[in-house]
């Protein structure tokens, strides 16, 4: 089996900086939640379920880093942590949307969940290989 014709990418609609993934996720999981209150009726043995609205979608999806050197390792995550806020003057700073495509997935997201797993290093402790499962709440 070939390399795909196509890569998945992410890129940082603030700063047009995109990372290319250098392997597509072998799947990735969609939600679409929807939002119901259960209210009470006289004289019934449950409650009446009511509909209240839908809610954003999420999706997570995982991402497979390997680099021998640990650089490009790195920089991914340096790159991800872009998507998270950040504390500046006592203020939180507003994260950037992020476009990601995975061939006709494409979303307009911010992150709401980043979590990297490091499982090998270089000599220098540099990681060389790691795991980000990403949780993606998609705006437009």
């Amino acid at each position: 089996m070939g390399r795909a014709k196509t890569r998945a990418f992410i890129k940082n609609l603030e700063t047009g900086n995109s990372y290319f993934l250098p392997f597509n996720p072998s799947g990735f999981s969609d939600n679409h939640p929807i939002i119901y209150n259960s209210r009470s009726a006289p004289g019934s043995p449950a409650p009446k379920t009511q509909f209240v609205s839908g809610a954003s979608k999420t999706f997570d999806i995982e991402l497979f880093l390997y680099d021998k050197k640990g650089r490009e390792v790195k920089k991914v995550i340096a790159f991800l942590n872009d998507f998270i806020p950040i504390v500046a003057y006592g203020f939180f700073r507003k994260p950037p949307l992020m476009l990601f495509s995975f061939g006709w997935y494409v979303k307009t997201c911010v992150m709401e969940n980043l979590s990297v797993t490091y499982e090998d290093f270089d000599k220098n402790l540099n990681p060389t290989l790691a795991t980000a499962k990403l949780t993606l709440k998609v705006v437009a």
